[in-house]
């Protein structure tokens, strides 16, 4: 079985408010993402590649605690959708 692996786009300008991010979506549309709580999160953790259960645990031992894994893969989704993430190679378990 593999899993994806997960990691910001390096051309993506993003501001880390301390409480929101937000993330100037790709395409020139000047549109701003804007990530709060559980999303912010993972955002932050993505300066690296993780996949969903290395994000999973990494969000259980933070102080904001792990969000529920549908709303986890939700906001993956949601962030692949928007253009500020991509997929990178993929891990045999």
């Amino acid at each position: 079985m593999t899993r994806s692996r997960f990691r910001r786009r390096n051309y993506v300008l993003w501001r880390d408010t301390g409480v929101h991010v937000l993330v100037l979506a790709p395409g020139g549309r000047g549109r701003v993402v804007v990530l709060g709580g559980g999303g912010a999160a993972v955002w932050r953790l993505l300066d690296e590649p993780h996949d969903l259960a290395e994000l999973d645990a990494m969000l259980a031992a933070s102080a904001e605690g792990a969000p529920e894994r549908g709303m986890l893969e939700d906001c993956i989704a949601e962030m692949l959708g928007q253009g500020v993430l991509r997929r990178v190679r993929e891990v045999s378990s």
